[in-house]
């Protein structure tokens, strides 16, 4: 009899052990399925984990760079309506400057035309001390005070801030305003010389300030063109961000994705095996309370 309850209880503990393998089996495959992902942990995965960890890395560093990228965009297009709307500006200056220099004009119409010369100058100074969220964006890496003082003073830096949009890729996401503005020519300068000349019914004086106009209007032009060359390459970056996310995407599930398919038809049949396991370890147990009984 010792022989025969010897054997019971090995097949019972035999039966007990496939029981436990089969829930932990069945275990993995719940999760699987639910996640879609074959690895959870190191230990789902240990060949394969350290791929996963940098191609996740990869990702999130791809992600930065797109998210950088679009607040870089919607600095640059600031920068480039901001621009335009200053070029328009001394448009408008160079029109009445033109107008101005004619010996036909009335003082009276140059006196006017000089209230219209310093709102000008005005608004382009406020151009100038355009910000986002209290980002001064002419003002280079002194970003967080105005570019400009009420005299028309540059109070920012020359270097510029930048942005990361890549792997050794930078973009600047802020501007030198004394080159744009103030380059070669003062703009703020001459509007003030330009109002002053009008002011004083100088058609000659205010003929000779047409170049200057010329100038100052080019360096806003050059500007323009300048940001315009950025928002290529930051709309590039962006890009290769992107398509390089789906890439490691793509890398990283061939790594620990399972087939949604084949995740759901392995837990069904793991499913089956369990309630198959069970079912016999109900049998053994059964048969081996029953032996107990009638010994």
């Amino acid at each position: 009899m010792t022989t025969i309850r010897n054997t019971l209880l090995q097949a019972t503990r035999t039966i007990s052990g496939h029981v436990s393998q089969a829930k932990a089996d069945l275990a993995v495959a719940e999760e699987r399925a639910l996640t879609g992902l074959k690895a959870q942990r190191p230990s789902d995965l240990p060949e394969g984990w350290y791929d996963a960890h940098a191609l996740r890395a990869a990702i999130a560093d791809q992600q930065s760079w797109t998210d950088n990228a679009s607040r870089g965009s919607s600095i640059l297009n600031t920068v480039e309506s901001t621009l335009g709307s200053a070029s328009d500006l001394l448009k408008v200056a160079r029109e009445r400057a033109v107008q101005g220099a004619s010996e036909t004009l009335a003082t009276d119409e140059r006196v006017t035309m000089a209230v219209e010369i310093d709102a000008l100058r005005g608004q382009l100074l406020t151009l100038g001390n355009t910000q986002i969220n209290g980002r001064y964006l002419f003002a280079g890496e002194a970003y967080d005070q105005p570019a400009f003082d009420a005299a028309g003073a540059y109070m920012g830096t020359t270097d510029v801030p930048t942005v990361m949009v890549g792997a050794n890729r930078f973009i600047d996401n802020g501007f030198d305003g004394g080159e744009v503005f103030q380059g070669s020519v003062d703009a703020f300068q001459v509007l003030t010389d330009l109002a002053d000349a009008m002011r004083a019914d100088d058609a000659p004086g205010v003929a000779a300030l047409l170049g200057d106009l010329d100038t100052a209007l080019g360096q806003l032009i050059e500007g323009r063109q300048k940001v315009g060359y950025l928002t290529q390459d930051n709309a590039d970056a962006r890009a290769v961000a992107e398509s390089m996310s789906v890439v490691f995407e793509e890398r990283l599930n061939d790594v620990i994705g399972v087939d949604p398919v084949q995740a759901y038809s392995d837990l069904a049949n793991l499913k089956t095996a369990y309630e198959s396991t069970l079912q016999v370890s109900a049998g053994v147990l059964n048969g081996a309370s029953l032996f107990n009984f009638l010994r």
